[in-house]
Formats: C-alpha cells, sequence, structure tokens
C-alpha cells in the first residue's frame, strides 16, 4: 500500500506556488525487474516520482530546487518540444526533461536514469511500449558517458554491469549483451547469486528473449 500526501511548494523557476502528490509509507512487496524496477507499491508509485509546473512546464523531482540555468533551458525550443511532445507519454515527457536538463549539466548518470524511467512509463501502455526500446538504447548511451565520466549508476559495479546487461537485452542489442555478460563473470568475489543472474541472462539472450523478467526469476524462486 502506498500513502500519498499533498505538499505546497514554491516552483524553483517562475515562482509558482502549487500543490504536488508525493509518495509517504509504501510497503514493499515483490522483488525487483532484472533491470532496477520495484515491485508493487514503488511500481505504480513512479508517476509521483518527477513533478511538472503547471506555470512554465520545469520539470524535477523536487520541482523546489534545480540546476543552475534551469529558468532558461525551460524556454529553448528544445524543452518546449520534449515537454509537449505527442508520440510519448505525458509522464515520460517529464522524466525525458529532468534528462535533458541533466544532460546539460553534465550529470550523464542521472539523465540516464531519468530515461530509463520514461521507458518503464512507455512498458506501462500498450499505446506506447514501441518507444520504450529506443529510450532503453539513449539510456545505455548516457549511462555509458557517465562511466566514461567516472559517475557512478548504481550501488556496486556488479549492479551497474547488471543493469547494462538487462538493458541491452531488452533492447534488442543481444550481442553486446552477451558480451557484457562474460565480462562481468570474469568480476572478482561475484556471490552465488549473482552468478545465478548472468546465467539466467545468458539464457534469455540466446533464447533472444527480450521480454521483461525478475530476480526471483532468475534466482529460481
Amino acid at each position: 500500500m502506498t500513502t500519498v500526501v499533498f505538499v505546497k511548494k514554491t516552483c524553483f523557476v517562475c515562482g509558482t506556488r502549487d500543490r504536488y502528490a508525493d509518495i509517504g509509507v509504501i510497503n514493499i512487496g515483490k522483488p525487483d525487474d532484472l533491470d532496477g524496477r520495484p515491485g508493487d507499491s514503488h511500481r505504480s508509485s513512479i508517476y509521483m516520482v518527477m513533478k511538472r509546473c503547471s506555470t512554465c512546464g520545469y520539470c524535477a523531482p523536487d520541482i523546489a530546487t534545480g540546476p543552475k540555468g534551469a529558468a532558461i533551458i525551460v524556454k529553448e525550443p528544445s524543452y518546449r518540444k520534449q515537454l509537449n511532445e505527442s508520440s510519448l507519454p505525458e509522464t515520460a515527457n517529464t522524466f525525458l526533461c529532468w534528462a535533458l536538463l541533466q544532460k546539460r549539466s553534465g550529470n550523464f548518470h542521472e539523465a540516464g536514469k531519468a530515461t530509463l524511467f520514461a521507458a518503464w512509463v512507455c512498458d506501462d501502455s500498450s499505446e506506447f511500449q514501441f518507444k520504450a526500446r529506443s529510450l532503453r538504447v539513449e539510456a545505455i548511451a548516457l549511462l555509458l558517458k557517465a562511466r566514461e565520466l567516472g559517475q557512478p549508476f548504481a550501488r556496486t559495479p556488479f549492479l551497474e554491469q547488471s543493469l547494462l546487461i538487462d538493458l541491452m537485452r531488452r533492447a534488442g542489442q543481444l550481442d553486446e549483451a552477451g558480451a557484457y555478460c562474460k565480462e562481468t563473470l570474469k568480476m572478482e568475489e561475484l556471490t552465488e547469486n549473482e552468478e545465478m543472474i548472468l546465467a539466467y541472462q545468458e539464457d534469455l539472450i540466446e533464447a533472444k528473449d527480450n521480454r521483461r523478467h525478475t530476480i526471483n526469476e532468475a534466482l529460481g524462486r
């Protein structure tokens, strides 16, 4: 069960004060997907993660704060186009606007994660599911750029590799995903569960399976 609360906040960009839905208490149940998406209540709460100002269109997880230059960027044509992109759900556009702001700030790890969240939003809609693949491709590029710049995007090196593998598999980049699996299996001190997850990914890749799968499936639970 998720508890929703409403809080009043002032937009960092235009100063408009408004009420925003926020996440209160969450009970965690089902396991994460292999790409890190939470289950149960956390799954549906994705729609409250990012906020959008109804006046100026600024998008951020905390509408009251933001990166330097945000007030200029939100007025630019590229930002306005993304904000109102009709080929994507509104929530996906909100995440992608934040990704654009983070890219401009050089925070490629945050931009990559926001783009992945946009892909998850598309996963949830039969009308927009076909867009999820291209968003995963974009997220891969951003996260690889983050790695090049020394910006961690997961808690451990294994989790970074594991996320990239699943993104590649889901995006249909099977050769790349397989190569990353082999590379990750050479990492030192892998746990039994980590080895099982990698073996499961190898099976999925061999079967050309690009569907959603869970950690519990990988662990045979």
